[in-house]
């Protein structure tokens, strides 16, 4: 299991949202992500 840290920062980021459906599809994918279940991911950049 993926250990996943909520910020200040996100919190606030998150609480701008005013479409909630967005806001629980966002916590919904972190949720799986704890789990590793990262989806269909590709390296960006150097890898």
């Amino acid at each position: 299991m993926i250990e996943l840290k909520e910020t200040e920062i996100f919190r606030k980021w998150l609480n701008k949202f005013r479409d909630k459906k967005a806001v629980g599809l966002i916590a919904s994918r972190l949720n799986r992500l704890s789990y590793g279940h990262t989806g269909d991911i590709k390296p960006v950049g150097e890898g």
